[in-house]
């Protein structure tokens, strides 16, 4: 028997038959390890169906993380969205930098990022990240480190769910990995990162400062009630708390 492994399909070859399973890459995590479970015992038919042997193997397969879409702001602040949309503002505040924002329904995640003025400087850093999802809050804070539901934890940590987990990448780089498809990462002052593992949940469903991922102009610019900004400044004050 002989399994074969791709990045949305396997093939399981056994004689002359060849069975093969696929899924939208949606349905599976990127970058886990995912097992397809195969039972190549010996079966013979004599008026019916009759198992002599069990031979059960788990063959393990990992597919590729792809990002679809990445938004970021930083120090100044610059802001890129997910259609490479630049801007920049010098506000401070509590801003929606981006969330899963499905028509007719609660947002199912939120990134929040907190501008401050820099001591003796014009330019605004981003001294924290609040990321809510799944009735949690992760933070990345500024000279303090990273949050869980407001307790203070240590690097690498995954947390008992299984729903997310947070580690260093090229510390202090520090990257939340969801479930839910969407990766968030923080460099410890000045940059917030989102990036977007699937483009079937989140195209024409975003909504917040990186805008709505829709392929529309007026998508870099969306307001609240959906509508285009007619200017940055009210697109900026829409989306600041």
């Amino acid at each position: 028997m002989i399994v074969k492994v791709a990045a949305s399909s396997a093939d399981i070859q056994a004689d002359l038959m060849t069975l093969t399973f696929r899924l939208s890459r949606s349905a599976l995590p990127s970058g886990q390890p995912v097992y397809i479970t195969v039972d190549d015992g010996v079966a013979e038919s004599t008026d019916g169906l009759t198992c002599k042997g069990y031979n059960f193997t788990d063959h393990p397969f990992t597919i590729p993380r792809k990002v679809y879409a990445e938004c970021h702001a930083s120090a100044d602040p610059h802001f890129r969205n997910f259609q490479n949309y630049h801007f920049s503002s010098n506000g401070t505040g509590t801003l929606l930098l981006a969330a899963h924002c499905p028509a007719d329904q609660k947002r199912t995640w939120e990134v929040f990022i907190y501008m401050e003025t820099e001591p003796n400087s014009l330019v605004s850093s981003t001294t924290r990240a609040d990321i809510m999802v799944y009735g949690r809050i992760i933070s990345f804070i500024h000279h303090k480190g990273t949050e869980v539901d407001g307790v203070l934890v240590e690097l690498p940590y995954n947390d008992p769910s299984g729903d997310f987990h947070i580690l260093y990448e090229n510390y202090p780089v520090s990257v939340l990995h969801t479930n839910n498809y969407f990766t968030v990462k923080y460099n410890g002052w000045r940059r917030v990162q989102v990036e977007l593992e699937s483009e079937d949940l989140y195209y024409g469903q975003m909504c917040g400062l990186c805008g709505s991922y829709d392929g529309t102009k007026g998508g870099n610019t969306r307001l609240p009630d959906g509508s285009v900004a007619p200017d940055l400044n009210t697109f900026l004050q829409a989306w600041t708390e």
